[in-house]
């Protein structure tokens, strides 16, 4: 994916001296741009900007509350590009969930799609502007299974999970 842009939003510059120095993070270049700054700020800044937000943003355990507003998840929404999906992490004991995801409804006039990570300790939120309602079962299993091939991942399992947390039908996820 040689076309691929990312720009990261830290808050803390520490985090960035971390994962450079122990987890091999890059410096900036021409793919890669970091911004010094808190995303609940920085998002708002940049509409129609990308085509996938990330959102993963905790303190102390929990997910940073300006990054779980309604106005946050309204701008995040608008600085997706149609077609676009954000990814929001949470903490799957969280009892706010339900409230975040009503929010990110709110804003993106759909429920988010929820899977839960192989872990079983974070939640994951997909929320997509645009795009389908509905997507035949038969065509995430294939999608499951080409995108397993390649990353080696085990993502034909996820697909039970989809099933059991968001609204479905024996031949669609709906979205």
């Amino acid at each position: 994916m040689p076309q691929t842009r990312v720009t990261v939003v830290e808050i803390n510059p520490g985090v960035v001296t971390a994962a450079r120095r122990y987890f091999h993070f890059p410096q900036e270049d021409a793919r890669l741009e970091i911004v010094i700054g808190d995303g609940a700020e920085v998002v708002p800044q940049r509409p129609a900007s990308c085509d996938v937000l990330v959102v993963d943003g905790f303190v102390d355990g929990s997910p940073a509350k300006d990054l779980c507003t309604r106005s946050f998840y309204d701008s995040a929404f608008a600085a997706l590009r149609p077609g676009g999906v954000m990814v929001a992490n949470f903490m799957s004991d969280d009892k706010r969930i339900e409230t975040y995801c009503g929010r990110i409804e709110d804003s993106f006039g759909r429920n988010p799609a929820l899977l839960l990570a192989e872990e079983e300790d974070n939640v994951i939120a997909f929320a997509l502007r645009g795009g389908p309602r509905r997507i035949p079962w038969a065509e995430l299993k294939g999608r499951a299974r080409a995108a397993q091939r390649l990353f080696d991942l085990p993502l034909e399992e996820c697909l039970a999970d989809l099933r059991r947390r968001n609204s479905h039908t024996a031949q669609f996820l709906t979205l």
